[in-house]
């Protein structure tokens, strides 16, 4: 459980007032509002769970709780310290030359002990924070892969470095592990486990941030009334939940998008005029 110090940072990370720029990107909405497949609040309802189900977002939220196990696995900590670097891993006794961390025992003594820590989807184990590191920069080549036009491949870099630039302000060792540019799910996960955040916290939080930014780009595009915006939010507050259950405890071979008709309008949208957002 996510504890109240730790709460307040998600809270603010994922705020619309956090300077990311996510007002800026539509991740392909407003090409289906221009062609008229979004004209109300019902087939706004039916593309966000097109996207939570089949589409990018499931692809990205799977991403990011990969990233967080990275971080949190690997290099658990202490709530009290959470901020601060994990302490030196100490020598193993297996030999080979690669560190292990040492185990502490119920007294809080360390028994010097390996403890290996697996890495989901990735078949191997890590001890130190260069195998953090390793994880992470493949987590991020995989996400720019799955992008699937170069306008999503700029909104996940952009909005992604521009989280990790606001949260030095939150100064954590992390930071300096993150690849550049680094997607902004890999971000997220990244930062909240080493600051001690729940993975489900995390991962219902950046999903609520998310669908609220497309429901924001149909009241301002369609347009919607506000009571209709909040309608769809709260309709889709189980669709939430249920991803973020499940993105917890998917593996990477359950990665896989067929939203192609949200794949087909990221990439038209480089060529729509007029246009208002970035994606």
């Amino acid at each position: 459980m996510t504890d109240p110090a730790a709460l307040q940072k998600l809270v603010t990370w994922l705020s619309p007032a956090f300077p990311v720029g996510a007002f800026a990107w539509s991740a392909g909405l407003e090409t289906a509002i221009a062609d008229r497949r979004v004209t109300d609040s019902e087939r706004l309802e039916n593309w966000i769970v097109g996207a939570l189900a089949h589409g990018g977002v499931r692809t990205d939220a799977i991403l990011l709780a990969h990233a967080w196990r990275a971080v949190r696995e690997i290099e658990p900590v202490e709530p009290s310290s959470r901020s601060e670097p994990p302490p030196t891993p100490a020598p193993s006794p297996q030999g080979g030359g690669r560190p292990a961390l040492a185990s502490r025992r119920p007294d809080g003594t360390e028994s010097g002990e390996s403890v290996p820590f697996p890495l989901a989807g990735w078949g191997s184990t890590a001890t130190s924070r260069q195998d953090v590191t390793t994880t992470l920069s493949n987590l991020a080549d995989l996400s720019l892969a799955l992008t699937a036009s170069r306008e999503r491949w700029m909104e996940t870099t952009i909005t992604g470095d521009n989280y990790l630039l606001a949260a030095k302000h939150w100064p954590n060792y992390i930071l300096a592990l993150l690849p550049q540019p680094c997607p902004y799910p890999v971000a997220v996960g990244a930062t909240a486990a080493a600051h001690g955040i729940d993975l489900i916290d995390t991962l219902i939080a950046w999903l609520t941030a998310t669908v609220h930014g497309q429901i924001s780009v149909a009241v301002r595009l369609v347009p919607l009334g506000q009571s209709d915006g909040l309608r769809v939010l709260a309709a889709l507050e189980p669709r939430v939940a249920a991803l973020a259950a499940s993105a917890a405890t998917a593996t990477l071979a359950d990665l896989g998008a067929i939203a192609y008709a949200a794949d087909i309008a990221q990439m038209r949208h480089e060529t729509l005029e007029p246009r208002i957002f970035r994606s």
